[in-house]
């Protein structure tokens, strides 16, 4: 867009331009969840900023959460149309090319500052929302009838998410005990017996024999008990972990806003 058309355009926030609506049948994502690209939440939209020449939402402004690094406090940032991608069945916003770490780098918006001059600058124009890949129809604006009057109604949505934890820790620890073992073996060992026996009469002795005192030496043997320790390997454990389900209940109590419309003598009617 050449640079007198781009100072030309008005740019404003849609909930400040009292002619102007969500066309009917396209979502109104303000009060929507951000995600990054790391499907990290970022925050939410606060508004949306539109040029009322092309009947465009260019900029959506987001508040990020506390959460996200170097974003303390209530800090509104800006970002482009172009680079969001809508998911209509959570109500949430994905944002392309940026992250939970990288969202505080995203430029800061403050009400009443945001300028062509000022789009231009930071992100080249009207160029940042206009994509072939991105269906800019569905945020086309619509005047509103004369007459007419709106107000946007927000509610909170449960986010549950899951995260692993360590819950404890399981130990396994080896102690020694001692048994005290008894155990009968047998054991063998050689005694002495004395058996006589008779020569047959008249047997005939050698000459060289002599009648004198003598002796005999036999060894007895016997078997000695003798007791031994050895370390053998008795069994093995295994240590496995599974995983188990079980259900929980979260409760959170959510807030959502009503319309209530009194007429001037102060009755009240049911919105349409």
């Amino acid at each position: 867009m050449a640079k007198d058309v781009m100072e030309k355009a008005r740019l404003g926030p849609l909930g400040e331009l009292d002619d102007y609506r969500v066309a009917n049948g396209n979502p109104d994502i303000r009060g929507w969840e951000v995600y990054g690209a790391d499907s990290q939440r970022l925050g939410d939209v606060r508004e949306l900023i539109v040029d009322t020449d092309a009947m465009k939402a260019r900029y959506m402004v987001v508040r990020l959460d506390r959460k996200v690094p170097n974003a303390s406090g209530d800090r509104n940032v800006i970002v482009p149309i172009g680079r969001a991608r809508l998911d209509d069945a959570l109500d949430r916003v994905y944002v392309e090319d940026v992250t939970f770490a990288t969202a505080s780098t995203l430029p800061e918006y403050t009400a009443g500052a945001w300028t062509a001059e000022r789009e231009r600058r930071l992100f080249g124009g009207a160029g940042a929302y206009d994509r072939p890949e991105y269906d800019a129809n569905r945020f086309f604006g619509e005047r509103k009838a004369p007459g007419e009057a709106y107000i946007v109604l927000h509610e909170e949505k449960l986010d549950v998410g899951k995260r692993q934890v360590q819950a404890g820790e399981a130990v396994v620890r080896k102690t020694v005990e001692t048994e005290h073992v008894r155990q009968t073996v047998p054991l063998m060992h050689e005694e002495v017996t004395v058996e006589r026996r008779p020569l047959a009469p008249g047997a005939e002795v050698s000459r060289d024999v002599t009648i004198i005192n003598d002796e005999v030496h036999i060894p007895l043997m016997a078997e000695e008990l003798v007791a031994g320790k050895k370390l053998v390997a008795r069994e093995e454990v295994v240590i496995k972990k599974t995983a188990v389900q079980e259900e929980r209940v979260i409760e959170e109590d959510l807030k959502r806003e009503r319309a209530e419309v009194y007429t001037p003598e102060g009755k009240k009617k049911d919105p349409v």
